[in-house]
């Protein structure tokens, strides 16, 4: 099956302009391959080039072509050593995880709502840093969006609900739906953002 093509701006419906593009097989990017995933990337997984197109005048940029479920699994399960991720995570600066405790206390302090009635979920979640601090302050339903098993199975172990579709999760109404660097990786994201419409 061909990659998904994005020829058009995700959010304008604009035809992209191409500002940059490479090879897959150049030697640049094969050397920077190797060198950042160690060695594990699969190249039958991957797009035939890295192109990226501009919407100019709104500032927005994107991908051209992207990997699919197979390859986006691959990427966070086995190109980016799961227990290299964890063990780098677990050593974080515990600086790090207050200014995640900071973000969610600003998000929480905009609602009109008490803390002990919000809904939460995070949609590309990660290892859960975002969902284990909107726990920590106190928030009783938080539920996380992931695809990765290993990442799936440390934050369940942490007390997170944890869904691999987004489809599977209802409308009743979340109070805050949060997301980080997950667009980038869909095939269609407005169709992904009509999807966080549907679930506030």
């Amino acid at each position: 099956d061909p990659m998904p093509i994005r020829e058009y701006c995700p959010f304008t419906g604009v035809q992209g302009k191409e500002v940059f593009d490479i090879s897959f097989k150049d030697p640049r990017m094969e050397g920077f391959l190797k060198q950042y995933y160690k060695n594990r990337v699969k190249r039958d997984l991957l797009p035939e080039r890295y192109t990226i197109l501009a919407n100019e005048e709104w500032g927005f940029y994107w991908q051209r072509e992207i990997m699919d479920d197979e390859g986006m699994k691959a990427l966070y399960e086995e190109w980016i050593s799961p227990d290299e991720s964890l063990a780098k995570k677990k050593l974080a600066p515990l600086k790090q995880n207050y200014r995640e405790v900071q973000f969610v206390h600003r998000i929480l302090k905009r609602l009109d709502k008490p803390v002990s009635q919000v809904r939460f979920v995070d949609i590309g979640m990660g290892w859960g840093g975002v969902c284990r601090a909107a726990l920590t302050l106190g928030v009783p339903e938080v539920i996380g969006v992931e695809i990765s098993p290993k990442r799936i199975a440390y934050a369940e172990s942490h007390g997170i609900t944890v869904v691999s579709d987004i489809a599977n999760l209802d409308s009743k109404g979340f109070d805050v739906v949060f997301s980080r660097q997950c667009l980038e990786h869909v095939p269609a994201p407005s169709e992904h953002w009509a999807e966080y419409q549907r679930l506030m």
